[in-house]
């Protein structure tokens, strides 16, 4: 129970500060306990490193903020635990990767066993919670395709316990997260409907049809094909049994845990998963995220229009060989350029240092040749020549030619033996 010391110093906090205060309290005051569980059979996280014996960023973060709250944590990255008596914790806390059965590197005794997964599902089942951040949902994946949803009989027990499975991550970014209202999270109530922040944004699949959805990730404009596809939900929660299971996509870096606000957002959770925060976990995927599970990409399902280039109406422009008009400069979804070139007398040997040519000669006079590397080869119509990056050429006499240049064309990049 609270101590009258820290009672009295709560209350002086209300009266000088009109702040809310709970009270730091030691374990014994504890009202709640908690299993903080970090193993990494997959890439580990700094977040969880532990260096020298000492704890991770985010034991300390959690242990820290839970004390707050009347929480007390126990921090392992011993699976074994769960072989044993859990009737001591009110909910279970995983920042977890890879496949849990076999361990961390060094230490198969720490996986979780096929009795430790039993007895913590039939815990939660019982009334008691579970967490999972960031990392966990990469645990005993299902795996495959990552466009390409699974079978049902084919999905982990473990992707269904948690609500999703993790595919990929893209380039590290700013995303837009939005709130699903009405919030039982104060710290969501605080940030209001919308707001920015820089993450290691993960992509999931598999997403159950029982979810309740608190916060989706808005995925417009966002860099990387996986993120072309409707808002994803990032922040959710659903009823396992009695109990109840929530999971948050955030806290990839260490000054996330280590942000006074954000980590208010994890105890909240916890919180929730303990049964102190009231939460309403009805489903509510099919109105907050009803695409959640749309996994092909906006550009797989977008016609790329075509493009007609007529080079009669391009201006001519100097270049090496004589006179070059050049089109699809401008065309994104084309890797090159094209040019309809006019060779004349003016033409001079040069090379390329990361432009590939492809000549195709629509005609030229008697006598034209082309020079590869000081070789001359006789010119017809009708002859192609594969000029790589670095090989010197000059097209000699007078022709019409054709030419695709990859990637962009580059005017910089033009180089004369003669001026080395």
């Amino acid at each position: 129970m609270m101590t009258r010391y820290n009672l009295f110093r709560c209350f002086a906090l209300v009266f000088l500060t009109g702040a809310v205060c709970i009270a730091n309290l030691t374990a014994a005051d504890s009202k709640r306990k908690v299993l903080y569980f970090s193993l990494s059979a997959g890439y580990e996280h700094s977040t969880v490193v532990s260096k020298d014996g000492k704890p991770s960023v985010s034991d300390n973060a959690i242990t820290e903020v839970c004390k707050t709250a009347g929480i007390e944590v126990v921090c392992t990255k011993d699976g074994s635990v769960f072989d044993k008596d859990l009737s001591q914790y009110d909910a279970f806390l995983f920042q977890t990767s890879g496949d849990l059965s076999k361990g961390a590197k060094g230490h198969p005794d720490w996986a979780l066993t096929a009795t430790g997964w039993k007895n913590l599902v039939n815990a939660v089942r019982s009334g008691k919670g579970f967490v999972g951040f960031h990392p966990s949902t990469d645990s005993n994946r299902t795996g495959g395709d990552i466009y390409q949803s699974t079978p049902p009989d084919k999905i982990t027990d473990y992707t269904r316990f948690i609500g999703a499975e993790f595919t990929v991550h893209g380039e590290h970014q700013e995303g837009t997260v939005n709130v699903i209202e009405p919030t039982p999270f104060p710290w969501f109530q605080k940030s209001g409907k919308s707001y920015r922040i820089f993450e290691e944004w993960y992509v999931h699949k598999n997403y159950n049809s029982d979810l309740h959805v608190f916060a989706v990730l808005d995925t417009a404009g966002m860099k990387g094909k996986m993120y072309n596809r409707p808002p994803v939900p990032i922040v959710w929660g659903r009823k396992e049994g009695s109990g109840r299971v929530l999971y948050s996509s955030f806290g990839h870096y260490d000054k996330y845990w280590q942000d006074k606000d954000n980590i208010q957002l994890v105890v909240q959770l916890i919180q929730a998963a303990c049964g102190d925060l009231k939460t309403d976990l009805t489903p509510n995927i099919q109105t907050a995220a009803p695409e959640a599970n749309v996994l092909l990409t906006k550009e797989d399902n977008v016609k790329i229009p075509y493009r007609v280039v007529d080079f009669t109406t391009l201006a001519g422009v100097p270049c090496p060989c004589g006179t070059s008009r050049r089109g699809l400069i401008d065309e994104k979804n084309f890797p090159g350029t094209i040019h309809r070139t006019d060779v004349d007398q003016t033409a001079k040997a040069h090379y390329h240092k990361t432009l590939t040519e492809v000549y195709y000669v629509i005609s030229c006079e008697p006598g034209s040749v082309m020079q590869i590397d000081g070789k001359d080869i006789p010119l017809h119509a009708d002859m192609a020549f594969y000029i790589p990056p670095g090989t010197v050429h000059c097209l000699v006499g007078k022709a019409k030619t054709f030419i695709t240049v990859l990637p962009k064309f580059d005017p910089t990049d033009e180089y004369f033996p003669d001026k080395k």
